[in-house]
């Protein structure tokens, strides 16, 4: 199911895939690589700060 996650697929698809009725409980059994929480801050900070975000060229 972590693959699915880092992958993009929305929470609830993953939740209902497994079987849970709650996404809070495929939380607890979803662990995500360093580099995708990386990817997801990277992505963040430039949504929302893209001024200040040096990006590499």
């Amino acid at each position: 199911m972590t693959h699915l996650v880092e992958f993009d697929y929305p929470e609830r698809f993953v939740s209902d895939q497994v079987g849970h009725a709650y996404a809070s409980t495929t939380a607890i059994y979803t662990g995500v690589s360093d580099a995708y929480r990386n990817q997801l801050l990277t992505r963040s900070l430039t949504q929302r700060h893209g001024d200040l975000w040096e990006t590499e060229q």
